[in-house]
């Protein structure tokens, strides 16, 4: 089995207030306009982004921490991405931050 991203957890990341998805091989992302499709798949590529370039980058790219941030009264202002990794062989890796 080729690694794969098992679970995806998004925490306060622009309009997601808190979401767990579970993925295939093979997953379609289905809503309404303005449901966070696009920013469940911009989550993942700010993962990317952290861990190719720099937070700092990720953040700077998307017009600072105040834009990515949930910034709803009332609501915790700190974001939390966790990825869980299927690696096969009944083999998982957790990715957090």
């Amino acid at each position: 089995m080729v690694p794969c991203i098992q679970q995806v957890q998004i925490r306060n990341y622009k309009s997601i207030a808190q979401i767990s998805v579970n993925l295939e091989l093979f997953t379609v992302l289905v809503g309404p306009n303005g449901a966070g499709k696009s920013n469940f798949i911009d989550a993942l590529a700010f993962v990317q982004e952290c861990l190719s370039e720099s937070i700092e980058l990720a953040f700077k790219n998307r017009g600072g921490i105040a834009a990515v941030r949930r910034s709803s009264a009332g609501h915790p202002t700190h974001i939390a991405i966790r990825l869980i990794l299927n690696l096969g062989d009944d083999l998982y890796a957790d990715y957090a931050f």
